[in-house]
């Protein structure tokens, strides 16, 4: 099956023969901590630092400049994304829709890139998920079901606005994600009946937006072994989508080095034809507290390397490694920081005999 290749409102490509992107995910639990936030776009800022978008998790909203999504718009060059669905519930946790919905578009207007939406929400899913060992990870899929079961709807909210939204977001080149609700918190979920299910749905959602003119991608997976990865990217190859995986964590027990198990994974799904937005992972994803800047920036450090990797096979960009080959050849050390040589080799560096 032939993959789609859509274009952001910033005339970025993203899909098959594209570069990878990479995005962010920021946010402040509470007006305190947006400061705190702003900090660290503004240190990104500052360093240009190589990545593409910033998604804002926020769960308070801040007006005005303070909304990470639209300082990100307002005073960088990233892309903005955001997950409307956490702005929009009151304290029972019921989603007003039209609240959900004009904030949607204002985000639309103001020149989002990507916005997440959790539209796969039904009873058999929900059914189907109780026999797992978690049943819901997704932050802003578990708002959507809760929103579903306890006020008895018909149809989960993003359902029941579905049309709206796209009509929104094909007006002004908006890029809908379809969040994976029912991605597996654990390897020992990955790939069961629940998730290929779910995956199933996003698949019919995406063919409905894309046939309605609208740039959509899907997000997926979660936790999962190498093994089943492996099968899942054989199947997600036959999916005509832009894929951003949340990870992937290839095992539950990287608590401290989460950051380096998503890399590895997020690598694997990028050679295998597989990822095209890596979201990025810290060491803190399933740790109490908030990541520091030096906390964020070895993540990104690492995901950029991921990046260059997958590069590598998707587009054949040679053109760094190609450099460092040479000055290496050219001075006849590895350490191309150093200026007499590598100490680890000492009189015996191999690239200074002639041979």
């Amino acid at each position: 099956m032939t993959k789609k290749v859509i274009m952001t409102n910033k005339g970025v490509k993203v899909g098959k023969g594209a570069n990878t992107l990479l995005n962010l995910l920021l946010g402040a639990n509470d007006k305190p901590a947006v400061k705190d936030e702003i900090g660290k776009i503004e240190y990104l800022n500052s360093r240009k630092e190589k990545i593409d978008i910033i998604t804002d998790l926020s769960l308070c909203d801040s007006k005005g400049s303070n909304r990470l999504w639209e300082y990100v718009l307002e005073n960088t060059g990233y892309m903005s994304g955001t997950v409307p669905i956490y702005l929009a519930t009151d304290e029972a946790g019921t989603v007003d829709e039209n609240i959900l919905f004009e904030l949607i578009c204002e985000q639309c207007e103001k020149g989002v890139s990507v916005i997440t939406i959790h539209p796969t929400v039904n009873q058999e899913l929900l059914v189907l998920s109780k026999g797992r060992m978690i049943p819901c990870t997704s932050r802003g899929g578990g708002i959507v079901a809760y929103d579903y079961v306890n006020n008895h709807r018909y149809e989960n909210i993003y359902l029941k606005l579905l049309d709206k939204i796209a009509q929104k977001c094909r007006e002004h080149g908006v890029i809908i994600s379809i969040g994976s609700t029912f991605r597996s918190g654990t390897i020992i979920d990955a790939m069961d009946r629940t998730y290929l299910s779910e995956l199933d749905e996003q698949i019919k959602i995406a063919d409905y937006l894309d046939r309605n003119g609208v740039n959509v991608m899907i997000e997926t997976p979660g936790h999962i072994d190498p093994e089943k990865l492996l099968l899942l990217c054989e199947r997600i190859q036959n999916i005509p989508y832009p894929v951003m995986p949340l990870g992937p964590m290839l095992t539950d027990i990287g608590y401290e080095e989460d950051d380096t198990v998503a890399v590895i994974g997020a690598s694997m799904m990028g050679i295998h034809g597989s990822a095209d937005i890596l979201s990025i992972v810290t060491s803190r994803e399933h740790l109490s507290g908030i990541p520091d800047i030096e906390e964020m920036q070895r993540a990104i450090s690492k995901y950029q390397i991921a990046r260059h990797i997958i590069d590598l096979h998707k587009i054949h960009n040679y053109d760094e490694d190609i450099r460092t080959a040479k000055q290496r050849a050219n001075i006849k050390s590895c350490d191309i920081t150093a200026s007499h040589g590598c100490k680890r080799c000492g009189d015996v560096c191999p690239l200074r005999f002639d041979i």
